[in-house]
């Protein structure tokens, strides 16, 4: 159980015996109990929006062994005309990567050609909920694209049972949905958004770092930002691992 959940346990039971207390003994000033149960909401608001805090379910942010290791993940699969620098530059750069495709890319047909050479390239795919819109997808939409994906793909083996979620707000709700559909949830330790330029020194120095997630936006897989992550992995003594070893 992580440290945010036990902590909210505490507050949890700390506020709601203020609360008792107050009805049965001396009340307690109404400021004062306002006070405690704002505190309160605000650290569960917080736990909502940072899901590495883990509050209320795991999230695969780091390396589950102290290993100079990391880890190279992507939102999205590059353009097909972009496909074969992306992967030249990884092949380059010796790093297996996990792509996280959107479900609704997985729920077209067009995208098959590229998820195929994706997995024979030697990398992986898992889910990616975009939230394009506010409904949480379904425990049926999950199971449903995750078999369209190892059909897509060809290589059931190659599709790992993660989902990434871009939404603002990790709810239990997503977690219960993710773990009825057989999933896990990925996170991400530090992340290149399209934005984002390759060469920013204060990103790579703090993102590539023993156990980390790299989380990068797939417009950006056939750029500079994969040799110089490549690179600065180098200098740092850390190997690049494929994430499905992390799940063995």
């Amino acid at each position: 159980m992580s440290a945010a959940r036990v902590t909210l346990w505490i507050a949890t039971l700390a506020a709601l015996g203020l609360l008792i207390r107050s009805w049965l003994l001396d009340p307690l000033p109404g400021v004062w109990l306002s006070l405690v149960w704002v505190a309160l909401l605000g650290f569960v608001a917080l736990g909502l929006s940072r899901p590495s805090m883990q509050m209320f379910a795991p999230v695969l942010l780091e390396s589950p062994d102290d290993e100079p290791e990391l880890v190279l993940t992507f939102d999205g699969i590059p353009p097909l005309a972009e496909l074969r620098s992306a992967l030249n530059r990884l092949h380059a750069a010796a790093i297996s990567a996990t792509f996280c495709v959107p479900l609704e890319q997985i729920e077209r047909e067009n995208s098959r050609p590229t998820l195929q050479r994706l997995v024979e390239a030697g990398h992986t795919l898992a889910l990616l909920d975009e939230a394009l819109t506010r409904r949480l997808p379904s425990v049926e939409r999950l199971k449903a694209a995750s078999k369209l994906l190892e059909e897509g793909c060809g290589q059931a083996e190659r599709v790992l049972p993660l989902l990434r979620s871009q939404r603002r707000m990790h709810t239990p709700d997503l977690a219960r949905r993710a773990k009825q559909a057989g999933f896990g949830l990925l996170g991400g330790s530090v992340g290149w958004p399209k934005r984002c330029r390759s060469d920013d020194a204060f990103a790579l120095r703090h993102g590539v770092r023993r156990g980390a997630v790299l989380c990068v936006d797939a417009a950006l897989a056939s750029r500079e930002v994969v040799s110089d992550l490549a690179a600065e992995a180098s200098l740092r003594g850390l190997r690049w691992v494929s994430l499905q070893t992390w799940l063995d």
